[in-house]
C-alpha cells in the first residue's frame, strides 16, 4: 500500500511520520534492528534531523515511560487486544521494553537509522557505485555554481579564434558586431552566459536542456538565422504592401490629412508602415475604412472624395495583403521573435557544459545535480535497475516527507524502490501539500503530489513520458494508493485556521476559471479546509494593511512599508511578546536587508543572514584588508581602511574626527608609513615574511599576533572565516591573489549558524519554512501571480511543426529545436497554440 497524506501547515505531518516510522520499527515478531529495512526521506536537513530527534526522543521516552498517550495509540494499532484490558496492559509493557532496546540498537548501529534528504540518499548511491555511473573513484562533491561557470565561460571566450572551434568563434563574433551596432555595452556577455549557464545545473530543466543540447553549435547558428530570414521576409512584405498603398497616396497629391482621423486614421498606418514600422497595428479606424468604407470625413472636399474612391479598392487590396501575411505568418513571428535573444547563448551552452565539466573532472569534483541526472540515465533503461538490486532488498518501507517539492528527476528515482516495496506488499507513505510547494525554482513539482491524492495516475505518466520505465512503474500503482487527508490544525488558534479557511476558499473560486492548477491546489470541494483542535485557543489576530507612498510626507513605498513594520513590531512588544518570539519573513534578500539595516540602527536586537554573514564582521574584514595591502601596497584607500579597523577591531575605539585625519596622513604616505604605524603600536609586521605564507597561515598568525579571538562575540565568525581559509588552501591554490578573488565571489554567501537568543528573526520565506513564531509579519507583501516579466523560461517546441525550426546536415541527418528559452512578455500570448498550452499548465 502507498499512503498519500495531504497534510496543510500545523495537521501533525512529522508527528504522523513519526508515529508510521514506529509502528514499523516496534512491530511485533519483528528483529530490534527491523529499522534497517525503513527509508525516511525528506527535503531539507533541519527537517531530517528534526525527524530523526523526534523518533530518537519517543522511543526514548516510552522506554523511561513518559509516553503513555502515544505508547496507548501504538499498542491499540500494533495490538488486536480491547483497552483496558490485562492483554491490553502486558502488550504496552512488551512495546515499552521492545522501545528501550530498539532504541539502543539504533545508538549502536547508526548508520543503518536511514532518515536523510533526497540529496543524502542519492549521494550515497552514486558514492557505491562510481565506476557504473562514469564517475572518478575518489571524488569531492561541489555544491556551487557559479564559480565554476564564471570559468568555464572565461575557457569558452579564450579558446574563440582555434580552429576547432570555428562556430563558436563565428556565434562570439556576430554576439558582439550585433551589440556594438545596436549601440549597447559589448563586455556584458560573461554575465549573460552565466545566469543563462545555471540552467545546466537545474533539475526544473533537465529535460529542456538535454533536448537543446542535441544539436551542435553550427546547426543552432543555422536555425538562427532561418528564423531571422523568415521574419525579416515577413516584414519585408508588410513593408512592400505599405509602400505600394502609400505611393497610391503620394502620386494622387494627397496627405495624411485628407483621411479620416489624419495621422491617427487609416492613412496613419499605411505610412508608418511604409516608413519601416512593420509591427504597426491596425486598429478599429482602418477596419472601419476596410467594412464601411471611412476613408474621410464629411468636410472633405469632393475632388478629395473622388480621388479617394478611386483608389480605395486598391487600398483594400494593400491592407487585406498585409492582414493576410500577418495572419498566416503572425504566430510564427511571434514566436520567433521570443527564441531569438536566447538562441546565440543556446549555442554556446554546449560548449559551456564541456568546459564547465572539464574543470571539475580536472579537479576530481562532480557538481551536486550530476547524482540525480546519472542515476536517471540508469533508471530509465532498465526494468530493474542494479543500483537498486540490493538497496532494494535492503528497504521495504519508503517514507517520503515534503513531497510537494520533489523533483520529477527525484521521484523517478524513487519510484524503483516504491515499486519493489509494493511488489513485496510492504506499507509505503508520502506526505505533502501543494500549498506549501514554493521550491518550483529548484525543480520541486507540486503536481506529483496533487496527482497521487487524486488518484490521477494518467496525468503522472504524460509528465514521466509515457512508454517510459518510470510510467511504467506508475502504472503499478494503480489499485495500490490510499487516499487521507490530516485536516486538523494543532498549532493555530480557531480565528487564524478560519481565516485560512476562508482566505483560500477565495481564492480558489475566484481564480479557479483562470487558473486550473488553482482549484487542484486548493480545493473547490473544500477537501483540504482545516478544521480546529477541541482544544484550540480561540484568541488570534490577522490583520492586513493597505500601504502606498506618501508623496505629500516625501516617503516612498519602502519607507511607508518600514514605518508600518515597525509599527506592529511595537505593538507586539507592548502585548507582552519578545523581541524572539518576533519573525519577519520577506520574498526577497534585498527587502530583507533593508529592515535589517532598519532594525540595526534603532537599535532593535535581530538575527538574519546578513547580520551572520562572514563579511559583515569587524574581524573578519580587517583580516581581508590586510591581505590586501600586502597584495595591494599602492592603494591609499586600502591603507587608510586597515588603520581604520585596527582601531575599531583591535583597540576598540572608534576615531574622532583628530585620529581620523592622523590616520589619513599616514595612508597618503609610503605602504612602509603604515607598517612603522602599527610597529609603534606593539605589532610589528614584516611584509616580506607574510607573503611566503600561504593564506591560511597569513590568517592564523594575523589572528593570534593581533589577539583576535579575545572577542568572544566574534569567535564563530573567525573560526568560520578560518575554516574557509583553509579549505580553499586545501582544495584550490596556496596563492594569496587566488584567495582574495574568490573571497569577492563567495563573501555574501557564507554566514555562521545563528545562536539562539532574544532578537527579532529577518528570514525569507524559504529559509522560514517548517519554523513556527507567535507573530509573524510580512511586509513587502505586494506579490503578483503573473510571471516576472523578462523572466526566463523554457518551451517545448516539439508540438510547433516548421522547417524552419530544423537543420539539415551536409551528412544529410536533420535534427530539430525541440526546446529553447523564451522571454516571459506579451509575445508569448501571441505565438502559436502548441505553446500557449504549454504555458498554461
Amino acid at each position: 500500500m502507498l499512503k498519500v497524506y495531504s497534510a496543510s501547515a500545523g495537521s501533525g505531518k512529522t508527528y504522523t511520520l513519526t508515529k508510521e516510522y514506529l509502528k514499523l520499527a516496534l512491530r511485533p515478531g519483528e528483529k530490534d534492528d527491523y529499522f534497517r529495512h525503513i527509508l525516511a526521506v525528506t527535503f531539507t536537513n533541519a527537517a531530517a534531523n528534526e525527524m530523526k530527534n523526534r523518533i530518537l526522543k519517543r522511543l526514548e521516552d516510552i522506554a523511561d515511560g513518559k509516553e503513555e498517550g502515544f505508547l496507548a495509540d501504538l499498542t491499540a494499532e500494533l495490538y488486536p487486544h480491547p483497552p483496558d484490558t490485562d492483554a491490553f496492559e502486558i502488550a504496552k509493557t512488551e512495546l515499552r521494553r521492545k522501545a528501550a532496546s530498539v532504541f539502543k540498537t539504533i545508538l549502536h548501529k547508526y548508520a543503518d537509522f536511514s532518515v536523510t534528504t533526497i540529496d543524502s540518499f542519492t549521494q550515497r548511491i552514486v558514492m557505491a557505485f562510481t565506476d557504473e555511473l562514469g564517475l572518478p573513484y575518489s571524488f569531492e562533491v561541489e555544491l556551487d555554481t557559479d564559480e565554476v561557470l564564471e570559468l568555464a565561460i572565461d575557457n569558452l571566450i579564450e579558446k574563440a579564434g582555434l580552429e576547432e572551434m570555428d562556430d563558436i568563434t563565428a556565434i562570439l563574433s556576430d554576439y558582439y558586431t550585433n551589440t556594438a551596432t545596436e549601440g549597447k555595452s559589448w563586455n556584458q556577455l560573461p554575465e549573460l552566459l552565466k545566469e543563462f549557464g545555471r540552467n545546466l545545473t537545474s533539475d526544473q530543466f533537465y529535460e529542456a536542456v538535454n533536448a537543446a543540447q542535441e544539436l551542435s553549435p553550427g546547426a543552432l547558428r543555422a536555425i538562427r538565422q532561418q528564423l531571422m530570414d523568415h521574419n525579416q521576409q515577413a516584414e519585408t512584405d508588410v513593408i512592400g504592401h505599405g509602400q505600394r498603398a502609400w505611393q497610391l497616396i503620394a502620386d494622387a497629391g494627397l496627405s495624411e490629412a485628407d483621411f479620416h482621423f489624419g495621422a491617427a486614421g487609416v492613412a496613419g498606418f499605411l505610412k508608418a508602415v511604409a516608413d519601416g514600422n512593420a509591427r504597426k497595428e491596425a486598429g478599429s479606424r482602418v477596419q472601419n475604412a476596410l467594412e464601411k468604407g471611412e476613408w474621410y470625413g464629411k468636410k472633405a472636399p469632393m475632388l478629395v472624395q473622388g480621388m479617394i474612391d478611386s483608389m480605395a479598392n486598391e487600398l483594400c487590396g494593400c491592407i487585406s495583403q498585409i492582414n493576410t501575411v500577418r495572419d498566416e505568418r503572425g504566430l510564427q513571428v511571434a514566436l520567433f521573435d521570443c527564441l531569438l535573444p536566447h538562441l546565440q547563448k543556446l549555442a554556446l551552452l554546449k560548449q559551456m557544459r564541456v568546459e564547465f565539466d572539464e574543470l571539475l573532472r580536472k579537479d576530481g569534483r562532480v557538481h551536486i545535480s550530476e547524482f540525480n541526472k546519472k542515476i536517471l540515465g540508469i533508471v530509465a533503461s532498465e526494468p530493474v535497475p542494479f543500483l537498486y538490486e540490493r538497496l532494494g532488498v535492503k528497504y521495504h518501507h519508503i517514507l517520503i516527507d515534503e513531497f510537494q517539492d520533489t523533483s520529477k528527476l527525484q521521484f523517478a528515482n524513487l519510484m524503483p524502490l516504491i515499486d519493489n516495496a509494493l511488489g513485496s506488499d510492504h506499507f509505503n507513505m508520502a506526505v505533502g501539500d501543494g500549498k506549501q510547494a514554493i521550491y518550483r525554482f529548484r525543480g520541486g513539482d507540486m503536481d506529483q503530489i496533487v496527482s497521487l491524492h487524486r488518484q490521477d495516475l494518467d496525468t503522472l505518466k504524460v509528465a514521466h513520458g509515457s512508454g517510459s520505465f518510470t510510467a511504467d512503474r506508475i502504472d503499478m500503482l494503480a489499485g495500490q494508493i490510499t487516499s487521507d487527508t490530516l485536516d486538523t490544525n494543532w498549532r493555530s488558534a480557531e480565528p487564524i485556521v478560519r481565516f485560512n479557511n476562508e482566505f483560500f476558499d477565495f481564492a480558489a473560486r475566484k481564480y479557479e476559471h483562470d487558473h486550473a492548477k488553482i482549484a487542484d491546489v486548493f480545493d473547490v470541494e473544500q477537501v483540504f479546509r482545516q478544521k480546529t483542535q477541541p482544544a484550540a485557543r480561540t484568541e488570534g489576530h490577522v490583520q492586513i494593511d493597505f500601504v502606498a507612498k506618501d508623496a505629500d510626507e516625501g516617503k516612498d513605498l519602502t519607507a511607508v512599508m518600514l514605518e508600518k513594520t515597525i509599527e506592529h513590531l511595537t505593538q507586539a512588544l507592548a502585548d507582552g511578546y519578545q523581541y524572539g518570539d518576533i519573525a519577519i519573513l520577506c520574498r526577497k534578500k534585498a527587502h530583507a536587508r533593508v529592515l535589517a539595516n532598519e532594525l540595526n540602527a534603532r537599535r532593535i536586537p535581530l538575527v538574519s543572514a546578513d547580520s551572520l554573514s562572514l563579511e559583515f564582521s569587524d574581524p573578519v574584514k580587517w583580516l581581508v584588508t590586510l591581505m590586501r595591502v600586502l597584495q595591494q601596497p599602492d592603494q591609499k584607500l586600502l591603507r587608510y581602511e586597515l588603520l581604520y579597523l585596527y582601531h575599531r577591531v583591535v583597540r576598540g575605539v572608534f576615531p574622532n574626527d583628530s585620529l581620523t585625519g592622523h590616520l589619513r596622513t599616514v595612508a597618503e604616505g609610503d605602504v612602509m608609513g603604515v607598517y612603522a604605524y602599527l610597529t609603534a603600536e606593539g605589532y610589528p609586521l614584516d611584509p616580506y615574511a607574510l607573503g611566503q605564507l600561504n593564506p591560511y597561515e597569513l590568517a592564523e598568525r594575523l589572528t593570534a599576533q593581533f589577539n583576535l579571538f579575545s572577542q568572544a562575540d566574534h569567535n564563530p565568525f573567525l573560526f568560520r572565516f578560518l575554516d574557509e581559509v583553509l579549505t580553499f588552501n586545501q582544495k584550490r591554490s596556496g596563492h594569496l591573489s587566488d584567495f582574495l578573488l574568490y573571497w569577492d565571489g563567495v563573501r555574501q554567501k557564507i554566514s555562521v549558524e545563528g545562536a539562539a537568543r532574544n532578537a527579532v528573526s529577518i528570514q525569507t520565506i524559504h529559509k522560514s519554512k517548517g519554523l513556527e513564531f507567535p507573530v509573524v509579519i510580512i511586509p513587502f507583501a505586494n506579490w503578483t501571480v503573473e510571471p516576472n516579466r523578462n523572466s526566463t523560461i523554457w518551451l517545448d517546441l516539439s508540438g510547433v511543426h516548421t522547417d524552419r525550426l530544423a537543420h539539415e546536415a551536409t551528412t544529410g541527418e536533420v535534427t530539430r529545436l525541440l526546446s529553447a528559452p523564451a522571454t516571459t512578455n506579451g509575445n508569448l500570448s501571441r505565438t502559436p497554440k502548441a505553446v500557449v498550452d504549454l504555458l498554461s499548465k
